[in-house]
């Protein structure tokens, strides 16, 4: 798809490197924002992490990998170049075709379980403390 773009935006025809560089450069086509804009993203998102609204999982992802912590609280010289490297490799796998998705967890229900009877409750916390030799 990159090189289609630049084959076609370009006045004649391009060199091999300049097709290699647009493919590699080309996150746009694959709906990835770029380095520094997902950086933005991963170090602005609040908590959790999970529930928020991505421009791409592999921006979750690379945060995640570089470390929640670490973007909150070091400064972006030291940030940066290891959230690039977790992104950048993310990247290469998205463009090779894989698919990254956010596992959510499962709220609770609202249905509220008929609790144990007394007795079982007692039997069962007694079994307990046995097996656990107290």
């Amino acid at each position: 798809m990159a090189a289609k773009r630049v084959i076609r935006t370009s006045e004649y025809l391009p060199s091999i490197s300049v097709i290699l560089q647009a493919c590699e450069k080309g996150y746009d086509l694959f709906g990835l924002p770029a380095a520094r804009q997902a950086y933005f993203e991963a170090c602005a998102a609040p908590s959790p992490k999970k529930d928020q609204q991505w421009s791409h999982e592999a921006v979750y992802y690379a945060g995640k990998a570089a470390g929640w912590y670490t973007l909150a609280n070091e400064p972006e010289g030291k940030a940066f170049p290891l959230f690039d490297y977790h992104y950048q490799q993310l990247c290469q796998r998205v463009m090779s075709g894989e698919e990254l998705n956010i596992a959510t967890t499962p709220a609770l229900t609202d249905k509220i379980e008929k609790p144990l009877p007394a007795e079982e409750a007692k039997a069962r916390m007694a079994k307990l403390k046995k097996d656990l030799g107290l």
